[in-house]
């Protein structure tokens, strides 16, 4: 899967991040592609809820928007074509900074205001968060 680094962020598409194309009035949430090597995830068909299509999906975006207290990117939607060519979509990918299940908090004030701000550097088994309030940083162990 694809990685890119806007300013102190480092972005991944993932089972589970939402993705809201041009036009449309709806969102869907990538699930996984276990049926096909060339593909990671999968972007749910939106007539049959028992299919997907294989996708791969390109950060193009240069910069992070807040939308409603979520952060957004730009991206490119790649549904892979089996000996026919891919198509291509066009939209957004949003990135919450409040998960519902994995809620970081500040050690220091206990609150859940806090940004994620990327892999450690030098160790991918530890993400950098910064507090909104205090400015605290500190390391989560994933």
């Amino acid at each position: 899967m694809e990685i890119k680094r806007i300013g102190n962020e480092v972005l991944q598409a993932k089972v589970g991040t939402v993705v809201v194309l041009d036009g449309a009035s709806m969102s869907k949430v990538l699930v996984e592609c276990d049926w096909w090597d060339r593909a990671e995830l999968a972007w749910p068909d939106p007539i049959f809820e028992d299919r997907a299509w294989a996708c791969r999906i390109h950060i193009t975006g240069r910069t992070l928007q807040w939308d409603g207290g979520r952060q957004r990117v730009r991206v490119k939607l790649e549904l892979l074509g089996d000996c026919e060519p891919s198509q291509f979509a066009y939209g957004w990918a949003y990135y919450s900074t409040l998960e519902s299940k994995d809620v970081e908090r500040c050690p220091a004030c206990y609150r859940a205001d806090v940004d994620c701000r990327g892999l450690y550097p030098g160790n991918d088994d530890y993400l950098s968060y910064r507090c909104n309030k205090c400015g605290e940083k500190f390391e989560v162990h994933v």
